[in-house]
């Protein structure tokens, strides 16, 4: 508005009588000119058409925002069961102490753990239900996340959790019985050991191949569960991770995330679980599986539909050409206006002064090099048209990369 005042202005003052008829086309050129409309849909339309693409992929962008940072990864931190495995956790066995049977064992840990929604006690309750076994609920019944649980079964103190959570209550576990590629429970009655109990899940099929593929994305991976250190590396040396911290607490695991950023990473934590919360929270960008639980979907910034590792490297894509089209619109949305708002306000009416307007460019510039309203009308309408075409070519973009 400034400039086309300006320019009604100075054809008033300087311009050949009768001025008005240089100055009002002038200035109404440039009013239609200016007009942002191309500037303003640069941004919305790149953002519609890549949080569109990405969901019918399966993948949900919370906003505007977690498509703009999802391309400044630099660390990605996984959590273990659910994540990188596919959740569905069963008991391969179970193994009692001298004087306690299998079923003694999985009696007192289904007691205990049928107060809890975690993975673990799914299945430990549907082996024990599968056995037909019957169970008290617990009494007094307590939970510590990242550890486990306890409380009191026909009068006798019952725990059930991981080495640290029995080793806190004075129950000393054989570092050497520790060692399994399996994820270990360990059952005591009154302070004294009872048995354990192996589950193992299946590792995902694709996580192999998305691990390598953030590797040669430049992006550093870590592996950071509650597990037990030998499980932990098992799954990690499977998938080609190098870097694995576990036995880690909710609060440690957020307090890793913290720990990273601190040294300048932008950090993505992919987890699933209610014990993961923390750490999305935590996170620059939190990366949440559909399959998981409620708090930790409403915690992420992007939720996988399809509970497929995979959909992060689409993600990440998406969220770079999103970006890059962004710029490309905004480029030619500012260069639009730098390029024919001089040309509108008459700056190349000195040049064709003396010499004349060539007749290819008289339908445009007329026949004293001043810009038609109307082809300046039309110009408007081609800039904004071009930058929603070039926004709607992001779609083809990404399926060609998706294929």
């Amino acid at each position: 508005l400034l400039i086309a005042i300006i320019t009604l202005i100075s054809w008033f003052i300087f311009g050949p009588d009768p001025s008005y008829k240089y100055a009002i086309p002038a200035a109404v050129a440039v009013l239609v000119i200016a007009c942002p409309c191309a500037m303003g849909l640069a941004t919305p339309t790149a953002v519609m058409v890549g949080t569109g693409r990405a969901a019918e992929s399966g993948i949900l962008f919370k906003d505007a925002e977690t498509l703009e940072i999802t391309k400044k990864i630099s660390t990605i931190v996984f959590d273990k069961t659910g994540t990188l495995t596919d959740g569905n956790l069963s008991v391969s066995s179970v193994e009692p102490e001298e004087g306690y049977s299998e079923n003694d064992v999985l009696s007192f840990a289904a007691s205990i753990e049928s107060g809890s929604e975690h993975f673990i006690a799914k299945s430990i309750l549907q082996k024990a239900r599968s056995n037909q076994l019957t169970f008290d609920i617990a009494d007094q019944f307590s939970i510590t996340p990242g550890r486990g649980a306890s409380g009191i079964v026909n009068g006798e103190k019952v725990i059930v959790g991981n080495a640290h959570f029995l080793n806190e209550h004075h129950i000393t576990i054989d570092k050497k019985q520790a060692q399994f590629n399996s994820t270990v429970v360990y059952v005591a009655s009154e302070g004294s050991l009872i048995g354990k109990i192996l589950l193992n899940d299946n590792i995902r099929s694709e996580a192999p191949e998305t691990i390598s593929n953030l590797k040669l994305m430049g992006i550093k991976v870590l592996l950071l569960s509650g597990d037990q250190n030998s499980r932990a590396r098992y799954v990690a040396n499977k998938i080609g991770i190098t870097e694995v911290i576990s036995e880690v607490t909710p609060d440690l695991k957020a307090n890793t995330i913290k720990s990273l950023q601190e040294k300048g990473e932008f950090v993505c934590m992919v987890g699933d679980g209610i014990n993961d919360a923390p750490a999305l929270a935590q996170s620059n960008l939190g990366i949440a599986m559909a399959s998981g639980t409620d708090i930790a979907n409403e915690t992420a910034s992007i939720t996988l539909i399809k509970n497929n590792l995979t959909a992060i490297i689409d993600a990440i894509e998406t969220s770079k050409l999103s970006i890059r089209t962004i710029k490309q619109n905004l480029l030619w949305a500012f260069g639009y206006n730098i390029i024919l708002i001089p040309i509108a306000a008459g700056i190349l009416y000195p040049v064709f002064t003396s010499s004349g307007v060539p007749t290819p460019l008289s339908p445009v510039l007329g026949i004293q090099g001043l810009l038609n309203p109307a082809i300046a009308a039309l110009a408007m309408a081609l800039s904004s048209i071009s930058v929603v075409l070039n926004s709607l070519r992001l779609k083809t973009t990404l399926l060609n990369n998706k294929q």
